[in-house]
């Protein structure tokens, strides 16, 4: 599990691998935002499987988001995509 500051310094090289620029502030709020979201889908659950599905449209609009350059990121693809498989794994090994 990544610690807080890992996951922003992700985001921040995210927001900036892109032609949008944003100064600290923004960045800070845009982070804020992203964090709610996702603490919004894991209370809104009611069952256990709800976060494993969340986790796996994540994962799917990352390969979406990864494909776009697709050379460049395959390895990355890869990556994902054993996750997900893992996470598929676990969903049925486990009788959920």
């Amino acid at each position: 599990m990544y610690k807080h500051n890992a996951v922003r310094q992700i985001f921040d090289k995210l927001a900036h691998s892109s032609i949008m620029r944003l100064n600290s502030t923004s960045m800070s709020k845009l982070f804020d935002l992203m964090l709610m979201s996702l603490k919004l889908q894991i209370l809104k659950t009611k069952f256990p499987e709800e976060i494993i599905q969340i986790t796996m449209n994540h994962f799917k609009e990352l390969i979406t988001n990864l494909e776009e350059n697709l050379t460049e990121n395959q390895k990355f693809i890869n990556i994902v995509k054993e996750n997900m498989n893992y996470f598929t794994s676990v969903k049925y090994n486990n009788n959920y």
